[in-house]
């Protein structure tokens, strides 16, 4: 009957699916998406934090393979650090970020070697703490390597300021309280990101291979 052969059907489809979802989560890809390069990095900064121990373990592409979501369905954010903006524009960097436009030549012209720039900003004219994010510009010679630096460098200078107990009071205040963490944050990526390469490497990662997704700007020097 009509019954019988539409409740075969729908059995034979779960079936695929099922199969088709446990096949996709043998699948161990050796280079960090957005949510994989999240992960690691994460769960390296804790480990950091917890050992203090020059030789860190992190996950394998077998490990996350069997626990990343195959659905593009937006996640709940547990983290409690400010956002990171990925490959904004200069303009929208200029705007948000705590730097004159004299400081912003400054900052321009040492971080040329580097591929890629870096500032706390805020989301309104007010600098409160509530408002604040990691903003990363990319140069067109940032590598897929330069890309996991400068994620594991904002999310640093993300746990120096989730770390601060210092309340600003007004907008110098809070502009000076991200100039310290972010002098805080380079001498800390100095030091974590050749053991954060080490570790990835170990673990069977090619930080080479990186791809994000980001706001797909540029900033060109001339």
């Amino acid at each position: 009957s009509m019954v019988v052969w539409v409740g075969l059907y729908c059995a034979l489809t779960s079936v695929h699916l099922v199969a088709n979802w446990w096949s996709l989560k043998l699948v161990a890809l050796d280079w960090l998406n957005s949510w994989r390069l999240h992960f690691i990095v994460d769960q390296f900064l804790r480990s950091v934090n917890e050992t203090n121990t020059d030789h860190v373990v992190v996950s394998n592409p077998m490990e996350l393979s069997r626990i990343e979501p195959l659905l593009f369905l937006p996640e709940l954010k547990r983290r409690k650090l400010c956002p990171i903006e990925m490959g904004v524009s200069f303009n929208r960097f200029a705007r948000m970020s705590h730097h004159t436009s004299t400081s912003l030549q400054s900052v321009l012209s040492q971080k040329q070697k580097q591929n890629y720039i870096l500032s706390v900003g805020h989301a309104c004219r007010k600098r409160v703490k509530q408002k604040r994010r990691v903003l990363v510009a990319f140069s067109p010679e940032c590598s897929n390597k330069d890309v996991a630096k400068a994620y594991l460098h904002a999310c640093i200078v993300g746990h120096e300021l989730a770390s601060t107990s210092k309340e600003q009071r007004n907008d110098v205040e809070e502009i000076e309280i991200v100039k310290e963490v972010e002098v805080k944050a380079e001498n800390k990526l100095t030091q974590l990101f050749p053991l954060f390469e080490m570790s990835a490497s170990n673990a069977g990662w090619n930080l080479d291979r990186t791809e994000i997704s980001n706001q797909g700007y540029e900033i060109c020097y001339e």
